[in-house]
């Protein structure tokens, strides 16, 4: 089923209630800047709406510019802004930037418009080829698989500069695999049952501010999470003895470059140069001097929240 976006409220409801095709990425665990822990915890409500940040702004100022360019280079008549939902799995959905249209009312092909500020040039091939990032490979597979489309081409301006087209063809193969695990994250969001966190810093936040405070019930430990406990604690260590050796290495490369500027040899360099000065200004100094009276200090205080530490012990260590 596609629909034509008329506002982002209607958007919103149409992308809440479906795995998106910019969201498959994160869920198979292929994207650099998303996990699917992230993506449960939006389809659930238990985080904001990702803040528009300035890539994402100048990204939509850009794409109606973009697609009217590969209008005036193809020929071919876009309709733009639409949404499809599969009629086979329709916890999968796609935001169509633009699609092409047969005589007979079906769809050609679906397009995408991305503006990419410093590509990494060993994952984009030549225009006209098929050779894109995995998350975008996957994001029009979503797209062309929800829509019914066998091409989907992908118009993308590099350094604000340098156009091209990729065209990506349908794959059967590749969308039955999504299909199968993006349905057992489905589930799970159904369920209530997230997937594992991954390694991003941001989920860290996220779960913190999920559960910022506690009760103080200690829970019977899973095999599974003493195990978990127990690698905590070995990285710890590892880290710590890292940080040692590593602050060793580098006491002893300052000592050997002393007063010279650095150190150079068979295609190595390392510097030891001093930093500009800056003034800090001691401010708590600054207000016990002026001594303000106790109604400006109560005016201008206020609480910050304390948060949760994670420690891990061994009985042991008690």
């Amino acid at each position: 089923m596609i629909t034509k976006i008329e506002s982002e409220h209607q958007f919103d409801l149409m992308h809440r209630a479906v795995i998106g095709a910019s969201e498959i990425s994160a869920v198979l665990g292929l994207n650099k800047y998303r996990s699917a822990f992230e993506v449960y915890c939006a389809k659930r409500g238990l985080s904001d709406p990702v803040k528009e940040n300035e890539p994402m702004y100048w990204g939509k100022r850009l794409e109606d510019i973009i697609l009217d360019e590969f209008e005036r280079r193809t020929k071919l008549l876009l309709e733009r802004n639409c949404f499809a939902v599969s009629d086979y799995t329709p916890f999968l959905g796609a935001q169509l930037d633009a699609l092409i249209y047969n005589p007979d009312g079906t769809v050609a092909a679906t397009i995408d418009a991305k503006n990419i500020g410093r590509p990494i040039e060993s994952e984009w091939g030549e225009s006209l080829s098929d050779e894109v990032p995995d998350q975008y490979n996957l994001q029009l597979q979503q797209q062309m698989y929800c829509t019914g489309a066998e091409l989907g081409y992908l118009a993308v301006l590099f350094r604000g500069s340098e156009y091209r087209t990729y065209v990506v063809e349908y794959r059967p193969d590749m969308m039955k695999d999504i299909i199968e695990r993006a349905k057992t994250f489905w589930q799970g969001v159904l369920d209530g049952v997230p997937p594992a966190p991954s390694n991003k810093e941001s989920e860290g936040k996220l779960i913190s501010a999920l559960y910022p405070s506690h009760l103080e019930d200690i829970v019977e430990a899973t095999p599974e999470q003493v195990a978990l406990m127990s690698d905590q604690k070995s990285l710890k260590w590892s880290i710590d003895e890292l940080a040692k050796k590593l602050t060793e290495v580098e006491n002893t490369l300052k000592l050997a470059i002393g007063a010279n500027r650095g150190l150079a040899g068979q295609g190595w360099k390392a510097t030891w140069t001093k930093t500009k000065d800056r003034l800090i200004i001691d401010w708590e100094a600054v207000s016990a001097a002026l001594n303000p009276p106790l109604e400006l200090v109560a005016k201008n205080t206020t609480t910050k929240e304390g948060y949760r530490v994670l420690r891990v012990t061994a009985d042991k260590e008690k």
